[in-house]
């Protein structure tokens, strides 16, 4: 029930200037940017009194245009300083510090401070994890920040790029992706919602837009998306229909695998086209995407832009959630569901063409130009109708079940087997 929802814990808003951040499950993948990164060093006399402990720090400023530092310390320390104090200059995106100068009376300090600079050409990301409940924030560069436990770890930025990346009882979720082309995305969850907000800006390269067959210009919306933390299947299956949203991408751009074209423009005469079939062309770019008259931007076919910056055919590639909660995977997954070290297989959907002539409309044979050209077989592939499956994954090593983005069709999936949001258009 809507009433039993609370409120997710440290939403933030993911801003863009430079750079995309890519973080799934705790780990970083960088891409792209320009930015530098200046440390400063802070000279003069410290002295520590009656203190005993350890602290170790580590910072860390990474590179081009986008810039994460991870912080771990272990024991305590207190100390006060004389003299003269150290002062930090920030210049660009991040500063690192070091300290030099320590006295130490009455009893024993150890302090060690580690000042590294990382720059990367494509994009950078560091994490660190934290047991426990943290939030990170960061002004000027950007941090991420991996949380193990049930609470939400969410990431603020001023001027650069973000991603969070939390760890429940679910298993890792991925964060959001965020690019340079001024797109912002934050995923959070509470006990028991995820929620994706962004504007629906893609944050990569689109093709151009308005063109010769999409008139349409590439907008910022306004998504405030919600699925279950936790789904399981539903009673019956869930057919996807116009309006209705499968899914959403980490970067909150909306999967949209129909067309509102029919034959002769009439729906109701049973026979609708499929925006990759080649019966009509919608203008389409190289990520199967093209943009709405309200300016939306949606995918009608794998993401191809998002795959790459995701390494996808080197790892089960965390691309977005359906719409029911489950999570969705690129082209490649595990070649036995339940053994993570079993490699990886492009699955096949098990959807394939009627034979034989269409008995009314346009007529023809069976070619994918209309959606009624398709059935489902069982075991023709590797999914089921759903275009998905159950088995283990990155982010869930407990197992689940999950959705696969395919190359060919359905490409998105056209059924969803848990209860999906009304966010969704549901």
């Amino acid at each position: 029930m809507k009433s039993e929802r609370t409120n997710p814990v440290g939403i933030a808003a993911v801003l863009i200037s430079a750079g995309f951040i890519i973080n799934c499950g705790g780990g970083g993948v960088a891409v792209s940017g320009a930015s530098t990164a200046t440390s400063a060093t802070s000279t003069g006399t410290t002295s520590t009194t009656g203190t005993t402990g350890t602290s170790s720090t580590t910072s860390t400023t990474s590179t081009t245009g986008s810039t994460s530092s991870t912080t771990s310390t272990t024991g305590s320390t207190s100390s006060s300083t004389t003299g003269s104090t150290s002062t930090t200059s920030t210049t660009g995106s991040t500063t690192g510090s070091t300290t030099t100068g320590s006295t130490t009376t009455g009893s024993t300090s150890t302090t060690s401070t580690t000042g590294s600079t990382t720059s990367t050409t494509g994009s950078t990301t560091t994490g660190s994890t934290t047991t426990g409940s943290t939030t990170s924030t960061t002004t000027g560069s950007t941090s991420t920040t991996s949380t193990t436990g049930s609470t939400t770890s969410t990431t603020s930025t001023t001027g650069t790029t973000g991603t969070t990346g939390t760890t429940g009882t679910s298993g890792t979720t991925g964060g959001g992706l965020t690019g340079s082309t001024g797109n912002t995305v934050s995923i959070t969850t509470d006990s028991l919602y995820r929620y994706i907000v962004g504007n629906g800006l893609p944050g990569h390269a689109t093709g151009t837009f308005p063109n010769a067959h999409c008139p349409n210009t590439i907008s910022a919306q306004s998504y405030n998306f919600e699925a279950y933390k936790n789904p399981s299947p539903a009673a019956t299956s869930t057919n996807i229909a116009l309006g209705k949203k499968p899914g959403v991408v980490r970067n909150s751009v909306p999967l949209d695998p129909l067309a509102n074209e029919f034959w002769n423009n009439n729906q109701n005469s049973g026979w609708q086209y499929d925006p990759l079939g080649g019966g009509i062309n919608l203008g389409v770019d190289f990520n199967y995407a093209h943009v709405q008259p309200n300016g939306a931007y949606h995918y009608h076919g794998l993401p191809t832009s998002i795959l790459t910056m995701l390494d996808y055919t080197n790892q089960m590639a965390l691309v977005g959630w359906a719409a029911d909660g489950y999570p969705i995977y690129g082209p490649y997954c595990y070649t036995n569901p339940n053994d993570p070290n079993s490699g990886l297989t492009k699955m096949k959907a098990s959807y394939k063409l009627k034979t034989g002539t269409r008995p009314s409309g346009p007529g023809g044979v069976y070619d994918g130009t209309f959606e009624q050209d398709w059935q489902y077989v069982q075991g023709y592939g590797d999914l089921d109708s759903g275009n998905g499956r159950t088995g283990v994954t990155p982010e869930f090593p407990g197992g689940t079940y999950y959705y696969v983005l395919t190359s060919e069709y359905p490409y998105i999936p056209r059924v969803l087997k848990g209860t999906p949001d009304h966010s969704f258009g549901f």
